[in-house]
């Protein structure tokens, strides 16, 4: 059967396909910002009160009571987290996963803690 008949018989299906990777291929946004984008928020930064940032400012400052975190920068998507803290251990390691985990929802493998530089 040639594909041009082929494609005829089972047009619906072919433009069902065409439309949704069209969609795929799309960029995706949220008020102009992809939504995956990470929001970054510094512990030691002033400007909690913004309603974007608001649960990583309040994750980071839950994280910077733990004994031992210096430092601490957060950035949280809806794909995974990333954490950098300068004293890093790896018994601080592990809490700071567990509590990010219990906070935002993510599996340990989508939690990242780095070690930043020392101030």
């Amino acid at each position: 059967m040639p594909v041009i008949q082929l494609i005829k018989k089972y047009k619906y299906i072919v433009i069902a396909l065409a439309v949704g990777i069209v969609l795929l291929l799309l960029p995706r946004t949220v008020g102009g910002q992809a939504r995956d984008a990470p929001v970054v928020t510094s512990a030691s930064m002033a400007g909690f009160q913004s309603a974007e940032n608001s649960e990583e400012a309040k994750l980071a400052a839950a994280l910077q009571q733990i004994e031992g975190v210096h430092n601490l920068s957060v950035a949280v998507s809806d794909n995974g987290a990333i954490i950098v803290c300068s004293g890093l251990t790896p018994d601080l390691k592990l809490k700071l996963t567990l509590a990010t985990s219990v906070y935002t929802g993510l599996t340990s493998e989508k939690i990242i803690i780095l070690k930043g530089a020392e101030q």
